[in-house]
This record gives C-alpha cells, structure tokens and sequence, in this order.
C-alpha cells in the first residue's frame, strides 16, 4: 500500500499535467473568462470545446482553441454562445448556419489585436454566418473577435452575415471586434442574400466593420432587395458596393429601406450606380436618418445620400424621405454632398403639355432632369354624361399616367320617345391571356366583361403540372386583386380598361426521401447528393451508407459521366494492361478514352482503383466540356505551385465557374483525394452550370 506521501504526489503531478495541457485563459473560480457586449469580463463555467468534427451545435456555450477547421457546415440550433480564446483560429470550412429562429452569439477575450479569430465561407448559395440558400438568417450577434465571412461567387449567393440566397438578413447586431464580410456576388456583405433578400434588422454599436457587396449592398439588401432597418450608433463601419448602396439596397431596385445614423465613423461608397447611402441601382432612397457621427458618403452615378441612380431616366431615383439634424457629414473628399432629397429629385406633381408629360425635378432653377418624361398615352373612354332619348351625352378620354384630358365626344341622344331610360351600351374589355409556355392552359369567363363584372380564371394544369402564379394586372400595370375559390378557380372585379392575365405552372415536385443512414439534412453536402442520386448519378452502398468521407477511384467517374451520356457502345482499341476485359468499369473508360475525357498514366497503365484527386476531377470535367478556356488565368490560392501543368487550365475554368471552391483557409488543394461529398458538390456545380441559358 503507498504511505499518503506518495499519494499527494500523484495527486500534484496529474494536477500540474492537467493545466499544462489546458490553452485556455481561465477566469477567477476555473471557467473560460469572455467579454459581453459592454466589455464586462464575465466567466463561463460549463461549455463544450469545439473540434474539427463538431458541426452541430445545439445550444449552449462553446469555446474555440488553438487551430480547429470544422469541413462540415456547422448547424446552430437553439442559442448557442460561442467564446473565441485568445490566438485561436477557428476555419469554418463552408460557413455557419444559423437559420430563422436560432441565434448565434460571438464573444472574445480581449480587445487586443491577439484576440481569437472565426472565419467561415458559405458556398453555393448559403451565408458565410446566417440562412442556409433560399433561408433567412437568425439572430447574429458578434461582440469581439476577429470574425471574417464570405459568401463565394455562384448563381443566387447569400450575404457574408446575413441570409442565404434570397433570404432576408434576420437580426444582426456588432458590439464589438473586427468583422469583415463579403458577398461575392448578389448578395450583401451584411444583410440579405442574393435575388430579393432584405437586410433585415441590422445593428452596429461598436467594433470596426468592414463590408462588401457587388450587386448586393455592402450593408442591407442583397441583389434586388431592399435595406431593411438599418442602425448604426457607433463603430468604426465602412461600406462597399458596385451596384448596390454602400448602406442601404440592393442593386437593379432595391429601396434604402430605414436607414439611422446616430453616431460613429461611418464611411459609405456606391462605387458604379448604387447611392453612398440610400438605394441601389434603380432604387429609392428609402427613410434617411442621420443626428451624429462623422459620415462620409459616396455615389458615383447615385445620390451621395438618397436614391440610386435611375437608368430609366439618366437621373437619380427619389427619396422617400432625408434629415440630416446632426454629425458631421460630407463626401469623402470633404466636398459638397449631392443629397437625393434636395438635389435632383422627382416631384410628385405632373408638369403638363398638349403632347408630353413629366416630373419636374425638386432642385431649384434645375430644368435638365425631368423624371418619367413621355407622350401621353390614351386610356378608354370616360362616359360623364348617359345619353338618353332626348338628351346628348358625353365622354372623355384620359392619359393613363398623368390624367391630362386628351378627348372628348357628344353622345348622341338614343331617340324614340321622351322616357328618360337611356339605351347606352357601356364598354367590354376583352383581356389579354398569356398562355403558358408549357404545363397547361387556362380559361376566361366572360370572354368580354364589362366593368364591375366578376371575371373567373380556370387554370387546366397539364398532368404532372401544378399552377405556380397567377397575376392580373390592369392598363396601367397595377395588380388587381384576385380570390381564391374553394373550386380551384379564381375571381377578380374588372376594372376599366383591358387587363392582362398571366397563369404559370411548375412540375408537381415529390418530396425526396433521403435513402442514406449516414447523412442528415444538416450536412453541407446533403443538397448535393439529393441532386447526384436523383440524377442517377451517384449511389450509396447496400448496407444504406452514402460513404461521404470515402474516396471516389478514377473508374468510378469515369462510370458516372458513362451513365449520364446513356452508356454509349464505341469501338476503341483499349490498351491498359491495368483494365481487365471483363471489368465492370471497362466500358466506361473505354468510352472515356475515345472521347479524350480520360489517359493512363504513360506507363501502360490507367489506375482504375486510385483515388481520383480534386486536379484530375476537374480535368476530366473540363474535358468532357469540350476543353473550353477559361477567361481569367489567376488562380488566387496560396497552393498553386502544387497545380500539375497538365490541369492548370481544367482548374483555371472549374473555379471560374464555381465548380470547384478552395478549402477556406488559401488552399485549392489540388492533390487532396476528393472525397464523395465533394464529388458530389463538384457534379452538382458541374451540371446546373451546363443546364443554365447561354
């Protein structure tokens, strides 16, 4: 038995083991000390350390140390609390998801420039940090560290921070740290994602901020969105856009949204048709607030503050409403501001001629903008007075834009009496019907209605079809309201004058049932098989497993692009002493070899059971492209010189075209095996690629 003395000693040694193997800055009582959203030192005392493995994230506290990079996307479900230690770098590989309903809160330790770092891309679709793609993002909530998101270039991106493609930004609030976020294309930097995501609500109180966008705003609406409500108190915050506002909307129409500027240093740029701060690209400029802070704002061809500029008239849209009741705030360069309020804006009042009408500018002795100018355009007649037996009537006629009387007629009086009972036949409008390209029909009845009448649509979906959208729109292309019937028909009022009604219907989608045991909704390549195995493309194994982390031999997608070409007989002299006659793939390369989409290895042998590398993926795909060039030679990755010469080109195209995205940390990782997964994802960028219009 050992004496107590040897005990203690064991008991001191394992001590001291355990705190030399802990990173961690312990606060006063044990915990991992973090700073709230006012600075406060606090401890947290129960928490989970993240790993490279963990992508689910279910409430709680969580803490990152060291160097941890997580591939998976990482799924926030409930409120997750997230404490980045000092010198951390935690690579969230392909973005966080923190959908609708869920939140995220980010803390670090210090202040110091040594403080813990996050950074996460969100690939085909999806937020660097918020909605998944076609989702909204949750609540974001970033107190320090040194946090860097991304969403990568690819048809609908998200925001950097904010929603998934087409989602809307949700709750953002910074209160500290660095942030720098990107959308790469149609999304914002922070707020909505790409095609019609609004910013959401957005709050800035502290930290430095930078934010980018391209056709999305750097802060606000992504591509066609508008800004949400926008708040910024203090911070240092600067806002890029091309297309979009630097603050504000999204571009090609995006408004400004609610937009409040209450203190800190602002600096806002619409760098080619978006305002500084406003609207984007044929965007109004929104509600615009601002009573402190040093601002500085910028439009190129929009308003400096105010709405984006108009490429219908060569003007600058109107603002909604601008007042600026404090702060400092100038153009960058200290110059005059071009404010959309004062300067060049539309009035709501017609300025009206015999031909011609227009909106005159709000700017005074401006006569070179005149908004919406164009000849007047007649609208039906206007009956004022019935004829009767004995009495003339009369009528008008209007221009649908600006009301200016264009016409008028007597109506002859009907005769036959003096009984006052007129015999006048008001007007029927015959509307216009488009007809769907494909996947049905529809009727109208009455064929010619009056106005007042109650018009019925019967859409006659083809089978296999349902309807998508039905709209109807008067002359003036204002939507009419329409009802829904309990017989699937649908009512609307006529109106005076023609209507146009347009019916559109979509394939009846049947819900997918995920067959795989080892893969969940969650996973970031979850969309990516759907797509492979709906297409025939890829299989599990038969015990229910898809195999994600597994590697895909070379004989394997040579069978895959096979397959999809319908298995094809050709009659090519194979000549690998490695591919047996009998093989189950040797049909597959021997189609791929007399396409020139495969070669050996210059040795005789093809290497049927290798493990295809991420270079030789992208050159058989490019092959069975065709071999086309790629428009840009840079590669923008810290592993080019491990590029063989043969697939520098094959690479050049794959990530020009979004089939092929780098790790997240700098690498391509062109020698890397390819995993299933990311077979997948290449195959799924690869054929929606393909399919989209020329």
């Amino acid at each position: 038995m050992r004496s107590w003395k040897q005990r203690l000693c064991s008991l001191l040694l394992c001590g001291a083991v355990l705190v030399s193997l802990c990173p961690t800055a312990l606060a006063e009582g044990g915990g991992i000390s973090y700073l709230d959203e006012t600075g406060t030192e606090k401890s947290c005392e129960t928490y989970t350390t993240v790993n490279n493995s963990d992508s689910k994230w279910e409430g709680g506290w969580y803490v990152a140390q060291d160097q941890t990079q997580v591939p998976s996307r990482i799924t926030v479900t409930g409120e997750v609390h997230l404490i980045l230690v000092n010198g951390c770098d935690l690579a969230a590989v392909t973005g966080i998801q923190v959908s609708e309903g869920n939140s995220l809160t980010i803390y670090a330790q210090s202040t110091e420039d040594g403080m813990g770092a996050l950074n996460a891309t969100g690939i085909g679709g999806d937020a660097g940090i918020g909605g998944g793609n076609g989702g909204d993002g949750g609540t974001i909530t970033i107190n320090g560290g040194t946090v860097t998101a991304i969403s990568k270039d690819g048809a609908g991106t998200g925001a950097g921070i904010g929603g998934g493609a087409g989602g809307d930004g949700g709750n953002i609030t910074i209160s500290g740290g660095t942030v720098t976020a990107t959308g790469e294309c149609f999304g914002a930097g922070i707020g909505g994602g790409g095609e019609g995501g609004d910013g959401g609500k957005i709050t800035i109180n502290g930290g430095t901020v930078n934010a980018t966008g391209i056709d999305g705003a750097g802060i606000g609406g992504g591509y066609r969105g508008a800004g949400g409500e926008i708040t910024v108190s203090g911070g240092t915050v600067t806002a890029i856009s091309k297309y979009g506002a630097g603050i504000g909307g999204g571009g090609y129409g995006g408004d400004g949204g609610k937009i409040t500027i209450n203190g800190g240093t602002v600096t806002a740029t619409g760098q080619l048709s978006g305002a500084g701060i406003g609207g984007g690209s044929d965007g109004n400029g929104g509600e615009i607030t601002i009573t402190g802070g040093t601002v500085k704002a910028q439009g190129n061809s929009g308003a400096d503050i105010g709405g984006g500029y108009d490429s219908n008239t060569d003007g600058i849209v109107l603002s909604n409403k601008i007042e600026i009741s404090g702060g400092t705030v100038t153009r960058p360069d200290g110059s005059e501001l071009n404010i959309g309020s004062a300067t060049h804006q539309a009035k709501e009042e017609w300025v009206i001629t015999d031909t011609e009408h227009w909106h005159p500018c709000e700017a005074a002795d401006c006569n070179e903008h005149q908004f919406n100018k164009s000849a007047h355009t007649p609208g039906d007649w206007i009956v004022d007075q019935a004829a009767t037996s004995s009495t003339a009537g009369s009528r008008r006629k209007e221009c649908t834009a600006c009301g200016y009387t264009m016409q008028t007629e007597t109506i002859p009086a009907t005769g036959g009496g003096s009984s006052g009972g007129g015999s006048y036949t008001p007007p029927t409008y015959k509307p216009d019907v488009t007809q769907p390209d494909e996947g049905g029909t529809v009727s109208v009845t009455p064929t010619r209605p009056e106005r007042g009448d109650t018009v019925t649509v019967k859409p006659k979906p083809d089978e296999g079809y349902e309807l998508d959208s039905i709209t109807v729109t008067d002359r003036n292309s204002k939507s009419v309201d329409v009802t829904v019937k309990p017989d699937g028909t649908y009512t609307f009022t006529q109106p005076a004058g023609k209507v146009n009604i347009e019916v559109t219907y979509k394939p009846i989608e049947t819900p997918w049932v995920n067959p795989f045991a080892d893969m969940s909704e969650g996973d970031w390549y979850y969309e990516a098989v759907r797509f492979a195995q709906e297409q025939g493309l890829m299989n599990g194994y038969s015990d229910g497993r898809f195999g994600a982390e597994d590697t895909l031999s070379r004989s394997q997608l040579a069978q895959i692009l096979f397959n999809k070409e319908g298995r094809p007989g050709v009659n090519y002299l194979l000549d690998f002493s490695d591919v047996a006659g009998e093989a189950w793939y040797t049909e597959a390369i021997r189609w791929a070899t007399s396409q020139g989409i495969v070669s050996g290895y210059g040795d005789g042998t093809f290497g049927p059971d290798a493990p295809i590398t991420r270079e030789q993926l992208a050159v058989m795909l490019w092959r069975y492209s065709g071999s086309p060039a790629a428009t840009n030679d840079a590669l923008h990755f810290n592993d080019t010189d491990e590029i063989s010469s043969f697939a520098l080109e094959a690479l050049r195209w794959a990530v020009e075209n979004g089939i092929l995205n780098g790790y997240g940390d700098g690498r391509l990782g062109p020698q890397g095996q390819a995993t299933r997964a990311q077979v997948a994802q290449m195959l799924k960028n690869f054929f929606e690629n393909q399919e989209e219009p020329t």
